[in-house]
């Protein structure tokens, strides 16, 4: 506060006292002409401090500040300062300027007193500020170790499940090697087992030719029945002997063997039929001259050359085969495209989808979901090529979807959509063309 501030602020009551008689001189005809400085202000409901530092301006005048003085002076409140500037007798400037200088410092403490009490205001504040902020960091900082924790979990799930797979693959390897081992030498087996039948059928058809020689043969003294008919069987005798046990070995041996290979196979292909019978190999109750055949198997279509398999091309091309069903798992296919909206959306922003292929490629569609429809129905699609089918409790769609490609004709190719392994494992053992989800919302939207 300079000097101005602080006589202004002292004399405040004086300067008010001579602002109200100003404004009642204004409107007293009678009354003398209150001091041009004040003029502009005798209106004001609010006295503004300019009002102020003209009021101080026209107490400079004797006469002015004489009519204020007289007001005045029954006012027991003044201090001694302000009754000095009034009646300015000699002294009366050191008065004022002590008042105004210790009310100057006065205020200046006040000030300075206010600002400290607003700083330690704004400090407290701030320390609050930075407890919630230390609060809120150590909070994110829990959050990203438990996040980090669950991704190095995930981490190594991933890298356990990825050997697992490595070395699921190279058992699958080694057992495809040995099934196809096996194969071979079941084959090898039977190719020798086959030419020993045919030996053994030679042999007996020329005993019996040389026993009916025999018997045909007629000597007077059985003595003398030893003729070379008779010696060439007593000598192939041996041989014939030795040649049918030799040969029931083997048949025992085949059949042993079709039955640890079927046993044991299972899981690489194998299929058991009566004792034993393994894919591709006669069985003994299959042999030649039996009456058993294998039942007709469906196979998937055969890409054209340089059409590569998971590719955009190889799902076109088996979408647009004549007469081709595909079978749709729903919900795979549904939570993989939109997984943000909710369950209805999805049945229905697949349904539109397939709808659309359907028309687009003639291709009888059907989608199976998990679970009764519970009212939710899609609306209606508008095509007779898309079919929605919802399993009954305790059924899944997995299942579903693997009997439908087994009652499907075995001349309509079969398209199944899922990313599901059990379905698309399922799926190529019964003979169909597998299309990822990622591949028909691909298809979908091109």
């Amino acid at each position: 506060m300079d000097d101005d501030d602080a006589r202004r602020e002292l004399m405040r009551p004086v300067l008010e006292v001579a602002i109200a008689l100003a404004r009642r001189s204004a409107t007293d005809p009678k009354a003398p002409r209150p001091p041009a400085a004040l003029v502009p202000f005798v209106k004001f409901s609010r006295i503004p401090a300019a009002a102020l530092t003209a009021a101080l301006r026209a107490l400079d005048d004797d006469d002015f500040r004489q009519r204020v003085s007289e007001i005045c002076a029954t006012d027991d409140q003044l201090t001694e300062a302000q009754r000095a500037w009034l009646a300015r007798d000699d002294g009366w400037e050191a008065i004022v300027e002590s008042e105004a200088s210790r009310l100057a410092s006065q205020t200046a403490a006040q000030h300075h007193l206010a600002a400290e009490r607003s700083s330690a205001r704004q400090l407290d504040a701030a320390t609050v500020r930075l407890a919630e902020k230390e609060r809120q960091i150590a909070e994110l900082s829990r959050q990203m170790a438990t996040v980090t924790s669950e991704m190095e979990r995930t981490s190594n799930m991933l890298e356990a499940a990825e050997r697992r797979a490595t070395t699921a693959e190279a058992a699958a390897t080694v057992r495809t090697e040995e099934r196809q081992r096996a194969v071979r030498e079941l084959k090898a087996i039977e190719a020798r087992e086959a030419g020993r039948i045919a030996d053994h059928r030679a042999v007996t058809a020329e005993l019996e030719r040389l026993r009916d020689v025999s018997t045909a043969t007629e000597s007077p003294n059985p003595r003398s029945a030893s003729t070379p008919a008779v010696l060439e069987v007593a000598q192939l005798l041996p041989v014939w002997t030795s040649l049918a046990a030799r040969v029931e070995e083997l048949a025992r041996f085949a059949a042993e063997l079709a039955e640890d290979l079927a046993v044991s196979g299972e899981s690489l292909g194998f299929e058991r039929d009566g004792r034993a019978a393994v894919t591709g190999v006669i069985a003994p109750s299959q042999r030649p001259g039996g009456s058993q055949r294998s039942a007709p198997r469906r196979r998937p279509h055969r890409l054209e050359r340089g059409i590569v398999d998971g590719s955009i091309e190889a799902a076109r091309e088996v979408f647009a085969l004549m007469d081709a069903v595909a079978i749709v798992d729903g919900w795979n296919v549904a939570m993989t495209g939109w997984p943000a909206l909710s369950g209805p959306l999805q049945r229905q922003r697949l349904i539109d989808l397939l709808t659309d292929l359907g028309n687009r490629y003639g291709t009888e569609i059907h989608v199976v979901f998990d679970g009764v429809d519970a009212g939710n129905s899609p609306r209606a699609t508008g095509s007779a090529r898309v079919r929605v089918q919802f399993t009954p409790d305790g059924i899944e769609a997995d299942d579903r979807i693997l009997e439908m490609i087994g009652a499907a004709r075995l001349d309509a190719p079969v398209v199944v959509v899922s990313n599901d392994r059990r379905v698309r494992g399922g799926a190529r053992d019964r003979g169909a063309n597998v299309v990822s989800s990622e591949l028909l919302l691909r298809l979908g939207s091109t």
